[in-house]
């Protein structure tokens, strides 16, 4: 073996499949700490827009439709800002620059949202 270990050649090419095996562990092992942590971040926000639905959804049903309205507007409010800031950012607005302007464009062009906006006050969003 030590005599296998000391030609050159051999040892070059063990020493390149130990880099190789090193670097696909590293490479799946990222793949799966990213994909596990796209599924968390996706996880909670589809269980927050449910909650938001269900909430818009009862009142509207118990034909509360002021409390209904609010919390459709606060949804809208935070999502109008959230992609804003992301436009701003060239990173971000690679992702979803061309659905925002073909779908949403009020949030590029300054004209006023097609729902009633709600300010922030300091970091709270209220209904009137």
């Amino acid at each position: 073996m030590k005599k296998l270990l000391k030609s050159k050649p051999v040892f070059i090419i063990l020493l390149l499949l130990g880099l190789l095996v090193a670097f696909l562990i590293g490479f799946y092992l990222a793949q799966y700490i990213f994909v596990q942590s796209y599924k968390e971040e996706n996880t909670f926000n589809t269980f927050s827009r449910y909650e938001m639905s269900r909430d818009i959804a009862k009142s509207l049903k118990d034909g509360d439709y002021k409390s209904a309205k609010c919390l459709a507007d606060l949804e809208a409010s935070d999502g109008f800002d959230y992609v804003k800031k992301c436009m701003a950012d060239k990173k971000c607005a690679l992702y979803i620059s061309k659905d925002v302007q073909e779908r949403t464009p009020e949030i590029l062009d300054g004209t006023t949202p097609n729902f009633d906006y709600l300010q922030r006050k300091g970091d709270i969003r209220r209904c009137n």
